[in-house]
Protein backbone atom coordinates (compact mmCIF):
# COMPACT_ATOMS: atom_id res chain seq x y z
CA UNK A 1 0.00 0.00 0.00
CA UNK A 2 3.26 2.54 0.69
CA UNK A 3 3.79 2.08 -3.11
CA UNK A 4 0.27 3.30 -3.88
CA UNK A 5 -1.03 0.41 -5.26
CA UNK A 6 -4.22 0.06 -3.73
CA UNK A 7 -5.75 -3.27 -2.15
CA UNK A 8 -7.12 -3.94 -5.64
CA UNK A 9 -6.28 -2.69 -9.16
CA UNK A 10 -6.98 -3.62 -12.53
CA UNK A 11 -10.50 -4.15 -14.13
CA UNK A 12 -11.72 -5.90 -10.98
CA UNK A 13 -10.67 -3.38 -8.95
CA UNK A 14 -12.26 -0.78 -11.06
CA UNK A 15 -15.38 -2.54 -11.30
CA UNK A 16 -15.35 -3.68 -7.43
CA UNK A 17 -15.23 0.55 -6.53
CA UNK A 18 -17.69 1.66 -9.16
CA UNK A 19 -19.93 -0.65 -8.10
CA UNK A 20 -19.13 0.57 -4.23
CA UNK A 21 -20.21 3.96 -5.73
CA UNK A 22 -22.90 3.36 -7.62
CA UNK A 23 -23.98 0.96 -3.91
CA UNK A 24 -23.89 4.16 -1.49
CA UNK A 25 -25.26 6.34 -4.30
CA UNK A 26 -28.90 4.71 -4.35
CA UNK A 27 -29.76 5.18 -0.61
CA UNK A 28 -28.23 8.74 -0.06
CA UNK A 29 -30.18 10.01 -3.20
CA UNK A 30 -33.43 8.21 -1.30
CA UNK A 31 -32.61 9.31 2.08
CA UNK A 32 -32.53 12.90 0.34
CA UNK A 33 -35.28 12.71 -2.70
CA UNK A 34 -37.66 10.07 -1.25
CA UNK A 35 -38.06 10.18 2.75
CA UNK A 36 -39.33 12.91 4.65
CA UNK A 37 -37.96 12.90 8.14
CA UNK A 38 -38.67 16.23 8.61
CA UNK A 39 -41.49 14.87 11.68
CA UNK A 40 -38.85 12.67 13.61
CA UNK A 41 -36.28 15.72 13.41
CA UNK A 42 -38.00 17.22 16.90
CA UNK A 43 -34.64 18.79 18.67
CA UNK A 44 -31.30 19.81 17.53
CA UNK A 45 -29.69 16.38 18.40
CA UNK A 46 -31.90 14.51 15.74
CA UNK A 47 -31.24 17.15 12.88
CA UNK A 48 -27.27 17.62 14.04
CA UNK A 49 -27.38 13.51 13.88
CA UNK A 50 -29.33 13.55 10.86
CA UNK A 51 -26.91 16.10 9.23
CA UNK A 52 -24.12 14.17 10.15
CA UNK A 53 -24.88 10.89 8.86
CA UNK A 54 -25.87 12.46 5.00
CA UNK A 55 -22.05 14.17 5.04
CA UNK A 56 -20.68 10.51 6.36
CA UNK A 57 -22.87 8.30 3.76
CA UNK A 58 -22.44 11.26 1.37
CA UNK A 59 -18.60 10.94 1.05
CA UNK A 60 -18.41 7.27 0.79
CA UNK A 61 -19.74 7.38 -3.40
CA UNK A 62 -17.16 10.00 -3.92
CA UNK A 63 -14.30 8.11 -2.31
CA UNK A 64 -15.13 4.84 -4.13
CA UNK A 65 -15.72 7.24 -7.54
CA UNK A 66 -12.07 8.83 -6.88
CA UNK A 67 -10.98 4.87 -6.19
CA UNK A 68 -12.27 3.33 -9.22
CA UNK A 69 -10.92 6.16 -11.13
CA UNK A 70 -7.61 5.61 -9.58
CA UNK A 71 -7.37 2.02 -9.71
CA UNK A 72 -6.04 0.43 -12.62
Amino acid sequence: MADGSGAVSGGVGRGLYAGFAVFWLIPLAASVAVFDVRPYLTNGWWRAGYHATNLAFGALPFAYAWLALRAG
